[in-house]
């Protein structure tokens, strides 16, 4: 088991649950896939774009998908890839953004 899906693992049960009890709609489980897919396409652009020496993504841009309900879509990407894996200043950022969003 890879530890890194672990809050992935733990959002859907809460979302699904969440749901079952009336508490949420499931938009926004909805929500959390569709952004998901959206950042998992943009780090994989942007893993393209830095192999070719092409023009590439900021990280703000990248935190800003993943504060915004693209953290698990960017934790797949991130262990799929290895794409901004080892920027331990990135990574540092990417946490803070997952808490934020959870809380």
């Amino acid at each position: 088991m890879n530890f890194y899906y672990v809050p992935i693992y733990a959002l859907v049960v809460a979302l699904c649950g969440s749901f079952y009890l009336g508490y949420l709609p499931p938009i926004f489980l909805l929500t959390f896939i569709i952004v998901s897919i959206f950042t998992f396409l943009i780090y994989a652009k942007d893993k393209r774009a830095a192999q070719n020496d092409e023009w590439r993504t900021s990280e703000s841009t990248l935190h800003l998908y993943s504060l915004f309900f693209g953290w698990p879509g960017a934790i797949i990407a991130q262990q799929k890839l290895r794409h901004k894996s080892k920027n331990q200043n990135f990574r540092f950022t990417f946490l803070f953004t997952v808490l934020i969003n959870i809380a």
